[in-house]
């Protein structure tokens, strides 16, 4: 079966006003997905219903749940930690980041693309693994290294920069933003 991707932990449960951890089981799906789209690619005869599953859920979390993602980085985080004292390497990740979110997500949608033609046609996979293979390894590239920049280096510093009420805001920020995008 290639859709058995990792159940929400119970460190999910306890992220309510922590907006690191929350930032932290995001990525978590992230790269749970990357190996969802790696193992199809390596699959042998998967059935078309296994095919067209593991499809759906990649175009579900990228091209649903990700840019929510990249909105709450690229924006409410921003917003946050703007006009707080940042270290300078800090700072440079801080652009690093939204600097690779326009490289990232041009592969995203081209890989979306693809996703979408197997979830209609899933024999089409023989055709397209050889593509999918090459855009699954520039998205594990691309987002294994964003992801690890912003784990040692972004989240700290939200730990430092904000106090426990201000993280608090920052996580309602972000969950008022699943719920707008989920209606």
């Amino acid at each position: 079966m290639l859709v058995t991707l990792t159940a929400k932990s119970a460190q999910d449960g306890d992220r309510e006003n922590d907006p690191i951890a929350m930032f932290l089981a995001c990525h978590r799906r992230i790269r749970d997905h990357l190996s969802l789209a790696k193992r199809v690619v390596d699959a042998i005869e998967p059935t078309s219903e296994e095919v067209a599953e593991a499809a759906a859920s990649l175009i579900r979390y990228f091209g649903q749940a990700l840019p929510l993602h990249i909105l709450d980085e690229d924006e409410t985080l921003h917003d946050a930690l703007r006009g707080r004292e940042l270290a300078p390497d800090v700072v440079r990740a801080m652009a690093t980041m939204t600097a690779e979110h326009a490289v990232i997500e041009p592969a995203i949608h081209e890989a979306l693309d693809r996703w979408r033609q197997l979830t209609d046609q899933p024999l089409l996979l023989s055709t397209l693994r050889e593509e999918l293979s090459r855009l699954t390894l520039l998205l594990s590239t691309l987002l294994d290294a964003h992801l690890e920049a912003e784990e040692r280096l972004i989240f700290p510093a939200v730990a430092k920069a904000l106090t426990v009420a201000e993280q608090a805001e920052l996580a309602r920020r972000m969950r008022q933003r699943r719920q707008v995008g989920a209606s």
